[in-house]
């Protein structure tokens, strides 16, 4: 009777599957604007390299030319903006000018209504003299110590003061006008300053988004990759994407990296994780494997197939790996090592139970055991068997316990897997 032994090994639940490689990244490249092509710079195969960026985010070098798009009424229109760019700074400069000499005219005011202040300080003070002289005339001449002709002298005098006195303050209030009209010249001066600034920036965004628009003309490569396609000649007008006629121009795959599209059964869905083992193989390639990783699911399973969607994860620094090819995916459900196993032959399964026969003493000994895991060719021993037991490979339904038997040649490990 043909008999194996438990041994430690290691068991692996997979699931394989059929499976179609796919770029990582693949982008169709259109124009933004309507326009001729000047020149196209690269062809299908062709390897591109797609913009760099520092450790922070920023771009540090632009993506590599593909190709260039003429739009001579853009180009006319950029001028434009320039011109006007330049005619807002010339009239932000001329501004801030006027409020230069708003500024320079406040001084002379401000000095002039401090004289004026001064000089009616002087009038008030030759007024209240000679309104004393007048007063002390006046009893003078109230007492007959004087004529009138003498009175009559110190009241024009007086009169002649008050006058000056009063034209002293409206002098100072023309200088205090002055002053408030030197202002509002500053504070409209500054108030042009501040439009002109305003229409600058208006223009300078103008410009800006004709920079943007121009910048359009050159169609870059938006990461490292393979030209999968190219769709556009010299001469060829191109429109925007969003256009009925539109096409894009090339068409860039992502390569040094590819994805494996797999489809997994309901049965084995719920045991997909990400970061899950996977190896690949391709039978154009002499079924030659590469390993791989469960990068994505969908996590629900389509409700037509009963599958999950899996994405399985390439390293393709080679670029054997090509976009469309088929391929088969087997992935590592779970895997537990260092276990004791036995084909799945020697096992007997009674109304949910699970035995095996071993041979003792030369008679059958019927032993219950409890399974684990199973690779489809070999199943777990959890528990029931030490591994020194020699157990009938196959656990056929004649057999008995108590049974005579023999092994038929000496006892042997499992085959490896």
């Amino acid at each position: 009777m043909s008999t194996v032994q438990p041994r430690r090994t290691s068991i692996a639940r997979t699931v394989r599957q059929p499976g179609q490689i796919e770029a990582f990244q693949q982008a169709p490249l259109y124009a933004k604007v309507p326009g001729y092509v000047r020149r196209f710079l690269v062809d299908i195969g062709d390897p591109v390299k797609g913009p760099y960026q520092n450790a922070s985010g920023e771009v540090t070098k632009r993506g590599q030319l593909l190709a260039e798009v003429a739009i001579p009424e853009l180009d006319e229109e950029l001028r434009q903006k320039r011109a006007m760019v330049a005619q807002a700074k010339a009239e932000v400069q001329q501004a801030q000018a006027a409020v230069k000499v708003a500024r320079a005219a406040l001084k002379p005011a401000e000095e002039q209504y401090q004289q004026s202040v001064s000089n009616l300080d002087a009038a008030e003070s030759d007024y209240s003299k000679w309104q004393s002289e007048y007063e002390r005339v006046v009893k003078l001449a109230e007492s007959k110590a004087i004529n009138s002709k003498l009175l009559d002298e110190e009241r024009d005098l007086l009169r002649k003061s008050d006058a000056g006195r009063r034209h002293a303050a409206s002098r100072k209030e023309a200088a205090f006008a002055m002053i408030a009209q030197a202002e509002a010249a500053i504070e409209k001066a500054e108030a042009d300053e501040a439009a002109a600034q305003a229409r600058q920036a208006v223009a300078e965004a103008d410009e800006a988004r004709m920079l943007a628009l121009a910048d359009y003309q050159r169609i870059e490569a938006p990461f490292d990759g393979i030209v999968s396609q190219r769709m556009v000649d010299a001469g060829h007008f191109v429109q925007p994407a969003q256009a009925a006629q539109a096409r894009p121009l090339y068409t860039i795959v992502q390569t040094d990296v590819v994805r494996v599209f797999v489809d997994v059964p309901e049965s084995d869905a719920v045991w997909v994780d990400r970061d899950d083992a996977a190896l690949l193989r391709v039978p154009a390639l002499d079924e030659k494997e590469f390993p791989g990783r469960v990068a994505r699911t969908s996590w629900t399973l389509d409700a037509a197939t009963r599958t999950l969607r899996t994405e399985v994860d390439v390293a393709n620094a080679s670029g054997e790996l090509r976009p469309g090819m088929y391929a088969y995916a087997t992935i590592v459900l779970e895997r537990h090592d260092d276990v004791l196993a036995l084909p799945l032959t020697a096992v007997r399964k009674t109304d949910g139970k699970a035995a095996c026969f071993c041979i003792q003493e030369v008679k059958l000994v019927k032993k219950a055991i409890e399974l684990g895991l199973s690779d489809g060719k070999e199943v777990e021993v959890v528990s029931g068997l030490t591994g020194d037991e020699v157990v009938v490979e196959k656990a056929t339904a004649d057999l008995q316990e108590g049974q005579p038997a023999e092994p038929s040649a000496p006892a042997t490990s499992a085959p490896t897997k």
